[in-house]
């Protein structure tokens, strides 16, 4: 999507939040679906594939971009760091430094 190319994928986990109407997600497990979905947008003229795509890199850079990603997580930490949530153990136990 990034590279601004429709997308067949999936419906697992955010994959269906991630595509939007930009592509198309099927049932996992499902291989005619999986061929179905990728005969849909072969189907597609090449205007309206590059126009899929096109949509498809603006939902990504819009919704998932670096920047946003980061201020996500400052969000959470600060979040956090209000609540006074301190020392939560660290996967095998470990607490964090400090």
């Amino acid at each position: 999507m990034a590279a601004a190319r429709p997308a067949v994928a999936t419906d697992v986990g955010a994959t269906r939040d991630i595509v939007g109407d930009t592509g198309i997600v099927v049932p996992p497990s499902d291989p005619q679906a999986l061929a179905a979905a990728i005969g849909t947008l072969l189907a597609e003229t090449a205007a309206q594939r590059r126009e899929r795509g096109l949509r498809a890199r603006q939902r990504i850079g819009e919704r998932f971009s670096l920047a946003q990603n980061v201020a996500a997580f400052a969000r959470l930490y600060r979040d956090l760091a209000a609540l006074g949530v301190r020392g939560a153990p660290l996967s095998g136990g470990a607490r964090p430094a400090g």
